[in-house]
């Protein structure tokens, strides 16, 4: 159901996913990555497609973020954590906000994801066609299948 949803997101719905050249990502198959030397639309709700969005989110959007919004809060907590034990290689995500449960439990805790979220909320801008949440939104149902855990958004 969410791979078909995402296919209807670039297909139907939304303005498409376009990489530009010089990006690396997966061509033949998502376990090894080449340069891309040609603009390439992403196929959302495919393996591929799914694994290049996680990529240009990570390598694109996020740096270019920290760049727009030196100052918000949510974006500057953004860091890559390097997993290494999955079986297909090196995979690199962004862990969660940081001194934060998902569940805070203490005030300290309640006031810090507060002020995280009145951050994000403020990222009311247009990133490629798309607004800033709603690509965070689709990257947390790629990554995370929208459920919450320690390195959800």
């Amino acid at each position: 159901m969410r791979d078909s949803w995402l296919r209807n997101l670039t297909e139907k719905e939304f303005a498409p996913i376009v990489l530009k050249p010089g990006i690396n990502v997966f061509i033949d198959d998502a376990t090894k990555q080449k340069p891309l030397n040609y603009s390439m639309e992403l196929k959302l709700g495919t393996i591929l497609g799914n694994a290049n969005y996680k990529v240009w989110f990570e390598e694109v959007v996020i740096p270019n973020l920290k760049k727009k919004y030196p100052n918000n809060k949510f974006i500057k907590s953004l860091d890559n954590v390097i997993n290494t034990g999955n079986t297909s290689g090196m995979v690199v995500s962004h862990k969660g906000l940081p001194g934060v449960n998902m569940l805070p439990e203490t005030q300290y805790e309640k006031d810090l994801l507060n002020d995280y979220r009145t951050h994000f909320n403020d990222l009311n801008d247009i990133y490629d066609k798309w607004m800033i949440k709603d690509l965070f939104y689709i990257y947390s149902l790629i990554v995370n299948g929208d459920r919450i855990g320690p390195t959800s958004l």
